[in-house]
């Protein structure tokens, strides 16, 4: 028998398998242990897209008058997964392929000034024993001061303060973003002095200068999912609306996740807690696991909503779990 330790002992990791186990355990099995075919995802598929079109656009390999006719037969054959609709109606999808277009089309980068060392730069070098995968979108050397840049491709839609500082919620997901550029940046071969994010929706650079003892919170970090996902033997699915609705690979289809709820039940409890929905929506989640609810049942419990006054007091889920 094999045991889970051994199993992934022998795997290259990645930054992107590391956050598959943080943001869902459960996810993080179906995908790189029981290896169950999931959905694709348009924002990851139009990622796949804006990074193929400025690898080829940066290796020079297409001229700047190329990029927009490249870019839009990329998007055709290659942008195939369906998009949920806004509550008006409007379709997100349309919305991202706008928006990069116009940034292909107006904020291509320029890269004067500095020697191009690589593109999609694949690098695999240990992070304590455990054997690790970067790819880094570009890596560039300032002809002034001689010293590297490395900078990463977002599709992200960072939000800015009226000052241009980054608001709270985007410097959230920064401190993700410094994580892996900083996990790449210990297979150079010198320290970068800066970290850069091209951000295609914003048409916008965030530069962040190169911290040692932040890299060193990010090896730690990364070697300590790395190891409880090697311990962990219950793979404990954790629910949440926005993730497993859009972002999951498995929110539908034939291995549609059983923990995942639909919609209409997130919205009805959404509605009937009211502002308590934040603070008890795990509770919510627990409870609703454990009495087995999963996709073909969400009517019944949209029923059982209906017929219960949900609230803190009150509240079916919250007294099966004090």
């Amino acid at each position: 028998m094999i045991l889970m330790n051994d199993f992934m002992d022998k795997w290259t990791w990645s930054f992107t398998r590391a956050t598959s186990y943080e943001q869902c355990p459960y996810q993080f099995y179906m995908h790189y242990i029981k290896g169950a075919t999931g959905l694709d995802n348009y924002n990851a598929q139009a990622g796949e897209v804006a990074h193929s079109t400025l690898e080829h656009y940066l290796k020079g390999e297409l001229s700047i008058f190329e990029v927009n006719d490249y870019f839009n037969e990329m998007w055709m054959n290659v942008v195939t997964a369906p998009s949920i609709p806004d509550q008006n109606g409007n379709d997100p999808k349309d919305s991202l392929y706008k928006q990069l277009i116009d940034y292909f089309n107006t904020a291509l980068p320029d890269v004067d000034g500095y020697d191009i060392l690589g593109v999609e730069k694949k690098m695999t070098f240990n992070i304590g024993s455990i054997k690790f995968l970067g790819i880094i979108d570009v890596l560039l050397r300032d002809k002034g001061d001689g010293r590297l840049v490395v900078i990463d491709h977002k599709t992200y839609n960072a939000k800015f303060l009226k000052s241009g500082d980054l608001s709270k919620q985007s410097r959230e997901h920064f401190a993700g973003f410094k994580k892996q550029l900083l996990l790449y940046s210990l297979g150079l071969s010198e320290r970068p002095k800066e970290l850069v994010w091209n951000l295609l929706k914003n048409k916008r650079i965030v530069r962040l200068p190169f911290n040692r003892s932040e890299q060193e919170e990010a090896e730690k970090w990364f070697v300590s999912v790395v190891d409880a996902a090697k311990r962990d033997k219950k793979f404990t699915p954790n629910p949440d609306y926005f993730f497993c609705n859009h972002l999951c690979e498995y929110r539908s289809g034939e291995n549609s996740c059983p923990y995942r709820l639909l919609d209409i039940v997130y919205m009805k409890c959404k509605d009937d807690i009211c502002g308590e929905w934040e603070s008890n929506k795990n509770k919510f989640f627990e409870w609703a696991i454990k009495e087995g609810f999963n996709t073909s049942d969400n009517l019944e419990l949209v029923k059982l909503n209906e017929n219960q006054k949900h609230s803190p007091e009150n509240s079916t889920f919250i007294e099966n779990n004090s």
